[in-house]
């Protein structure tokens, strides 16, 4: 596997720590990346770790 990528709603804080935790690095925001059950559209924040920073 070359990399893994982890996506969580910006507002989500619990899960945004669950990669920031194991090293994994911000890559970007995708603005109105996911559609929510309720209509409301949220911005994804991507975490990204590569091979080579896996330790």
């Amino acid at each position: 596997m070359h990399r893994v990528i982890i996506k969580c709603g910006h507002e989500n804080f619990p899960s945004r720590k669950i990669p920031e935790k194991l090293g994994f690095k911000l890559s970007q925001i995708e603005s109105k990346g996911e559609q929510m059950a309720n209509g409301e559209w949220v911005d994804l924040i991507h975490y990204i770790l590569k091979r080579e920073e896996y330790q």
